[in-house]
């Protein structure tokens, strides 16, 4: 259903506001879990935040693909797949490790608190600067092979 919702709701190349709006929302969700002193509350919270998670992820998808040149997207999604891996690793341990020490609540709302600083920066991405370092590396990266192979 989220994607449904999706796409009636997102406009060409109007992708990056609504990921910075769901991301918004999702942080602000999460702080919310902090002050839900009820269960209900807390899954329909829960349940907000799998759902905007889910109507995001498809306009990710296709932001990722409209600023990566075809011949570099596999590359960079396993690139970024192999990160979020090891991040994976070292997080899931640290997670368990403060959660049986903190309580489970001031974790997510710890969680929320990183999220911003995350979504910040990610405002301040320009799309059409990314695009032209794209461009620019890849054509750096041939010269670099053309020089090799004693092309000039």
């Amino acid at each position: 259903i989220a994607p449904l919702i999706t796409q009636k709701i997102v406009h060409k190349n109007k992708e990056r506001k609504f990921i910075l709006a769901t991301t918004i929302i999702m942080i602000l969700a999460t702080l919310f879990i902090f002050f839900a002193t009820t269960i209900p509350i807390a899954i329909a919270v829960i349940l907000s935040l799998i759902l905007f998670s889910r109507m995001r992820s498809p306009v990710l998808l296709a932001y990722f693909q409209k600023f990566v040149p075809t011949k570099f997207r596999a590359t960079i999604g396993s690139v970024k797949s192999m990160t979020l891996e090891a991040t994976t690793i070292v997080v899931t341990p640290l997670t368990g490790f403060l959660l049986d020490t903190l309580d489970p609540r001031m974790m997510i709302f710890y969680a929320s608190l990183v999220a911003i600083p995350a979504a910040i920066l990610y405002y301040k991405i320009k799309d059409e600067t990314k695009k032209k370092k794209i461009v620019v590396s890849h054509n750096h990266i041939m010269r670099k092979i053309h020089k090799t192979n004693g092309h000039n």
